[in-house]
């Protein structure tokens, strides 16, 4: 994030991978992102490709906590994503409605309207 080259990072909360509950070490790299992507100015994105058929399919991603934490603090821009990489899934319900969950859930502003349907 620091380079100057991006301006928005995917995934972000795709570290929880790594762990099967939030630890000391993993609440560190949650707020350091957060922090990161303030001082640098770079945009968190909610994916939603973690999604499929309407289950999880990855331990936590999108992780509800990681973006309670992003929710709360109103420096951090964020963006939504679906990660589609098969134009069938463009609408696909199950991901649009755990984004739209995160978003609500986690409290987080986005500075357009969102009207899918």
């Amino acid at each position: 994030m620091r380079s100057g080259l991006f301006d928005y990072l995917a995934h972000p909360d795709l570290y929880m991978n790594a762990f099967d509950e939030m630890t000391p070490l993993a609440k560190e790299i949650e707020e350091n992102i957060v922090k990161e992507a303030i001082k640098n100015n770079i945009i968190l994105e909610i994916n939603g490709q973690g999604v499929k058929n309407g289950h999880q399919i990855s331990h936590k991603y999108p992780d509800i906590e990681f973006w309670k934490l992003v929710g709360q603090n109103k420096k951090v821009k964020v963006t939504i994503g679906a990660d589609i990489h098969d134009c069938k899934d463009f609408f696909r319900k199950d991901i649009i409605n755990r984004l739209l969950f995160i978003k609500k859930a986690s409290n987080i502003r986005l500075k357009r309207k969102i009207e899918l349907f």
